[in-house]
């Protein structure tokens, strides 16, 4: 899957029987977001993560449920 995405949008793939979402944000706004997920939990970043990579680097943030 190749999808090129600008800072401030997002994409998402909901079928049955798997959930997908995909967005650019800004490292100020990653530490910042409350992913929300099925059945009310959230997952947050610590305030006090050490996030080194440069205005132009990806970072990919994976959560799963099992």
């Amino acid at each position: 899957m190749n999808i090129h995405l600008t800072l401030g949008h997002n994409t998402t793939m909901n079928t049955s029987s798997v959930f997908v979402s995909m967005e650019e944000i800004s490292k100020e706004a990653l530490l910042k977001k409350v992913i929300e997920q099925v059945g009310g939990a959230q997952v947050q970043i610590p305030s006090n993560f050490n996030l080194t990579a440069n205005n132009t680097e990806k970072v990919f943030v994976r959560v799963s449920v099992l």
